[in-house]
């Protein structure tokens, strides 16, 4: 790796373990820039305003004391994975802390440091693997993302081909878990399953998906059955089995063993986002708390951003009239704990609307005819 030049955010309150740092990377400025490049470090004491910087800035590298927001009954290391997703997290420990290391690892940090060992040469190391260990990680991260954004549009794209519904109904969900204080994994396994909420409408025929007026009741009925398709599409891997090949490969360890909470999240939204919480909805007429917490999140997402948007049997809605008809559900369409979240994460969302626009097929074409006259 050639040398580069890095910042590197500590966040601390405890003076010696700051002291310790500082004077391995001082003492061994020169071991560090030749092994790892130029740094930048700057130091933090406060879990909130460390919060707010990363929100503000990247750091390529996050020294996390571990024990910073216990008091005040927080979890540090949840709330700055959060706040900057793309930064590697190495945690400070002491010898007698080596649980809390291991901890940490598993909820998502890069690496730790023990304070009574550390030295120029290993910290420079244990920085830079770690830069690398993130990096690799973001790869996969968005390749999976990329991936499952693909297949929810694929569904989108039969009846709104130049739409982001799907993408920003995740991104309006990640907001309202954050806001709701889901935990890291809970949001990033929102994010990532909100998008094929309506991956059943595949099976949907066009005449009904496109069509310029309201439904009749036997068309309602077969619309209303893209929460049961899309709920077997996402369902468990047992069917696969049956295929002699795939019953190879996975008995043969090859796929890992483990369960992936996206597509079991995403069932489970798929299935239940058109409940209500008065239990008027399809198709189970759920009510309440019977429906799940990541459905009532994306019921609201979905409902906010489809009355702002052109469908083919109406005319997108402006945000005042859409804020109008959202609120009016809260406590009948809507749980009022996610009402609430939502109303809390408003400014963010508009923000998100306004970044991720549809784009409309004549706007594009004026686009292309621009680009080759200009050619």
């Amino acid at each position: 790796m050639q040398p580069q030049h890095s910042t590197v955010l500590m966040v601390a309150d405890a003076p010696e373990r700051i002291e310790n740092v500082r004077q391995a990377m001082d003492c061994s400025r020169g071991a560090i820039e030749l092994l790892w490049g130029t740094f930048e470090l700057r130091v933090c004491n406060c879990l909130a305003d460390a919060t707010k910087l990363l929100e503000g800035r990247l750091y390529d590298v996050v020294l996390l004391d571990p024990t910073l927001g216990v008091r005040d009954g927080v979890d540090s290391l949840d709330s700055l994975l959060i706040a900057s997703p793309h930064s590697a997290v190495v945690v400070l420990v002491s010898e007698h802390e080596d649980g809390a290391a291991l901890d940490a690892l598993r909820r998502g940090a890069q690496d730790y440091l023990m304070l009574e060992e550390i030295h120029g040469r290993m910290l420079s190391r244990t920085l830079r693997g770690a830069i690398e260990r993130k990096s690799t990680e973001l790869r996969i991260a968005e390749s999976r993302a990329e991936l499952i954004w693909r297949l929810a549009k694929a569904a989108e794209y039969r009846d709104n081909e130049t739409g982001n519904h799907v993408i920003r109904v995740g991104c309006y969900a990640r907001e309202i878990g954050i806001a709701m204080g889901l935990d890291r994994k809970e949001i990033e396994t929102l994010f990532l399953a909100a998008p094929l909420h309506d991956i059943g409408k595949i099976s949907i025929p066009d005449a009904i998906l496109q069509k310029p007026g309201p439904l009749d009741a036997e068309e309602m009925r077969t619309m209303q059955q893209h929460c049961v398709i899309g709920a077997k599409i996402l369902g468990d891997s047992a069917e696969a089995e049956q295929f002699p090949y795939t019953r190879r490969v996975v008995s043969s360890g090859c796929l890992g063993q483990y369960d992936d909470p996206v597509r079991t999240v995403a069932q489970r939204i798929a299935m239940s986002h058109h409940e209500r919480w008065d239990g008027t909805g399809y198709p189970g007429r759920l009510t309440g708390d019977q429906i799940p917490l990541e459905a009532r999140i994306v019921a609201i997402c979905d409902v906010f951003d489809a009355l702002l948007s052109p469908r083919p049997y109406k005319e997108a809605f402006t945000l005042e009239m859409s804020l109008d008809i959202v609120r009016e559900g809260r406590g009948t369409h809507f749980d009022p704990a996610v009402f609430d979240a939502f109303e809390r994460s408003l400014p963010a969302l508009i923000e998100i609307r306004d970044d991720l626009k549809d784009v409309r097929n004549h706007e594009r074409e004026k686009e292309l005819l621009h680009g080759a006259h200009s050619s």
